[in-house]
C-alpha cells in the first residue's frame, strides 16, 4: 500500500480502504463482535478479523483491545 498526497509538500493521506479498517478496529474495541481465536506460529493465542486486503490480529485483556499486527493477506499466513 502506498500513501498518496494531492500536491508536493502536502501531508500524505492513507488509502481510502484504511478508513474501513479503522472503523472495524473501533467496533472490535467496543466489543460489537469478535473474530475467531487462532494460534500464531509462535504459539501465542490471538483473535483475528479480515479487512481485505489485510487481517487484524488482536487480543482482549480486561478492558483493553491490543492490536498486535495488521498483516497483508497476500503474505504467508502467520497463524497455524
Amino acid at each position: 500500500m502506498s500513501w498518496s498526497s494531492t500536491s508536493p509538500g502536502a501531508t500524505p493521506q492513507p488509502p481510502p480502504s484504511w478508513g474501513r479498517g479503522f472503523s472495524i478496529i473501533d467496533k472490535l474495541a467496543a466489543g460489537d463482535f469478535d473474530g475467531p481465536e487462532q494460534e500464531l506460529t509462535s504459539g501465542e493465542r490471538v483473535r483475528s478479523w479480515a479487512v481485505p486486503p489485510v487481517r487484524v490480529y488482536y487480543q482482549r485483556q480486561e478492558d483493553a483491545l491490543w492490536v498486535l499486527r495488521i498483516y497483508h493477506q497476500a503474505r504467508r499466513p502467520i497463524a497455524r
